[in-house]
């Protein structure tokens, strides 16, 4: 099996959207009205980035076929994606004396469980 042909340009929009990912996380500012306005317009420009990354990823995931069958491919997600996420969630998260209550005091997760209810 011959290894595959590394495409350049899937790497530089990895690395945009990384930086642009990097610019929204780090542009929360509370403070003054002119803090809010910079920090809204970073995120807004930025925006695009997120959805870079997500098609990249995908873009990259199309001829899985040719590489693996699709339940090697499932073992390898659940692996890789699944089983940290639990891990984090429950050791990291609550393992650190957050609760479920005091977690839904913080303004982002009662946003979400609202709109998660919502549904």
């Amino acid at each position: 099996m011959e290894k595959p042909k590394r495409l350049v340009y899937v790497d530089l929009i990895n690395v945009l959207a990384i930086f642009g990912v990097l610019v929204i996380h780090s542009s929360w500012n509370k403070g003054s009205a002119s803090l809010e306005l910079s920090s809204a317009l970073l995120r807004n420009i930025f925006a695009p980035a997120v959805f870079l990354f997500i098609m990249n990823s995908g873009a990259t995931l199309l001829d899985y076929r040719e590489k693996y069958s699709t339940k090697t491919f499932l073992n390898k997600r659940i692996h890789r994606v699944v089983l940290p996420f639990v891990f984090l969630e429950r050791h990291l998260l609550l393992g650190r004396g957050l609760s479920q209550e005091s977690l839904a005091e913080c303004e982002f997760y009662s946003s979400k469980t609202k709109f998660i209810k919502f549904f």
